[in-house]
């Protein structure tokens, strides 16, 4: 499965849709801020949300020119802080996370800044 990584910084609608797809898909955990079984309307909020951040940035990954996978990445002066990293469930299981992981993690290496994941919670 060819995937290109890309940083989304000023992503089109088709992105916008695609990335409001993955996140719908995404543990409830994912996006505590939200209510659980998270509503359409409040997975765009929290698109619109990162991509209005200055230092937060949506890192997508993408097959035949749609995104199937997402990874959200706060950017500070020496660290790069990894926030998510969601896949669509129709695409999971097929190495676009790890992907995406290399791929940020190689991005970081060129900054020469420090790569942090935030970790899931202990209960999954």
């Amino acid at each position: 499965m060819p995937i290109t990584v890309e940083i989304l910084d000023f992503p089109s609608e088709q992105d916008r849709e695609d990335l409001t797809k993955i996140y719908l898909d995404a543990p409830d955990w994912m996006l505590c801020d939200y209510e659980t079984h998270h509503a359409i309307s409040q997975v765009k909020q929290f698109v619109q949300s990162v991509i209005e951040q200055p230092l937060t940035h949506f890192i997508g990954a993408r097959f035949n020119d749609r995104l199937v996978g997402a990874a959200v990445v706060e950017q500070l002066e020496h660290d790069w802080h990894i926030r998510s990293i969601c896949v669509r469930k129709v695409t999971r299981r097929r190495g676009v996370g790890k992907r995406l992981h290399t791929e940020i993690n190689r991005l970081a290496q060129q900054q020469h800044v420090n790569l942090i994941f935030e970790q899931a919670p202990k209960d999954l």
